[in-house]
């Protein structure tokens, strides 16, 4: 299902230089948008095209585009499958199948909100202009972003957005995408400044219940084991606390994030021990436990089936700050105070006390 979309950044740019963004946050400040996206039901949209019809919305099609644009559009609604996206990654162009929710960018219904008949196939590329704008009104209409966002460039020339957040129930979310602006081609035929998110581009990881201190411990191992320079953990962490103190705790609605400082020292019992694939973290989920552990430098979560999230190095820091965040934000089962008792813990004469019986089986595993 296509209910995400990535809008590439020169796209914004001559939305913004062509006045579309000024023209939609006249629209939100005065009226408001409605939202779009949700169930769609090909009687509806046949519909919606036939008043957009009457409305004069199809009259300034350029006519050498007039026939692909009725073909293509009737088509994708009677069977989207036959009808694809080209998207060129590095192994080549890659056909992704459209879906209906396709038509809703296409159609014009959702330009029409801030565009006028005259105006709509006003471009160089018929089919972009009119997708662009409906994408950018409904990214408009949804509420903003909650929860630790960033991105990071990797070595195949990718460029991956990661988020830390909660789901409806207070459970632990990490989304990854890869928002790189691959050329693409639409279902018209033409080049376009934006693509759909694909299974391909995505990973989740959905673990239940109070798990951020047990992410927090991970990441700690993690930069640890692999000896990353993070700032935020020098002389004992002073800059992380002096941080995380900082953070409003804005709470939520779960007795957890309200449960004060406690904190299960059972959760460092396995800290010294190498993190990997045979002595990986978990995590737990509905269907399982996922497991973290180091591949090469990089730390992963791995589903029981595939690798779900992957942390570069240089993630290291934002991954130790967006648990913080999230917990601050009432985003999970976890308060801040919680993940400032870990870390002090880990940085305190006791941890080491505690483990020494570790350390000892380590060093005869290693014997």
């Amino acid at each position: 299902m296509h209910s995400h979309y990535i809008l590439y950044p020169k796209t914004l740019e001559k939305l913004e230089k062509g006045g579309i963004v000024e023209r939609v946050n006249r629209l939100k400040k005065s009226e408001g948008l409605p939202f779009f996206g949700g169930y769609l039901d090909p009687n509806a949209i046949s519909r919606e095209i036939e008043q957009l019809k009457d409305a004069g919305y199809y009259e300034k099609i350029p006519p050498d585009f007039t026939g692909v644009y009725t073909r293509t559009l009737n088509g994708i609604l009677r069977s989207p499958k036959n009808y694809s996206w080209l998207i060129k990654r590095a192994k080549g162009y890659e056909k992704e199948p459209c879906q209906l929710e396709d038509l809703m960018l296409f159609s014009g219904e959702i330009a029409s909100t801030v565009l006028k008949p005259d105006e709509i196939w006003d471009s160089g590329s018929s089919s972009e202009f009119v997708a662009i704008v409906s994408l950018f009104l409904m990214q408009q209409s949804r509420d903003p972003p909650e929860g630790y966002t960033w991105t990071t460039k990797r070595d195949d020339g990718s460029e991956v957005m990661t988020k830390i957040t909660g789901s409806d129930n207070a459970d632990l979310r990490i989304f990854q995408q890869d928002i790189t602006p691959y050329p693409t081609i639409d279902p018209f035929g033409n080049e376009i400044g934006m693509r759909p998110i694909t299974e391909e581009d995505s990973g989740t990881v959905a673990a239940h219940h109070s798990t951020e201190a047990k992410l927090l411990i991970t990441a700690m191992r993690y930069i640890e084991q692999q000896h990353i320079p993070i700032d935020i953990l020098k002389n004992k962490a002073k800059p992380l606390l002096e941080w995380a103190g900082s953070l409003s705790q804005k709470g939520g609605w779960c007795t957890e994030q309200f449960g004060g400082d406690k904190m299960s020292r059972n959760l460092f019992v396995e800290y010294q021990m190498p993190l990997n694939s045979k002595f990986a973290a978990t995590l737990p989920y509905m269907h399982g436990a996922y497991n973290a552990y180091i591949k090469g430098e990089d730390l992963v979560i791995y589903d029981g089936e595939k690798i779900v999230a992957r942390f570069l190095p240089e993630d290291a820091e934002h991954l130790v700050k967006g648990v913080f965040v999230q917990a601050s934000r009432g985003l999970g089962r976890t308060s801040v105070a919680t993940l400032i008792e870990a870390v002090k813990y880990r940085y305190s004469a006791q941890f080491t006390e505690d483990q020494k019986p570790m350390v000892a089986l380590i060093a005869q595993l290693k014997d």
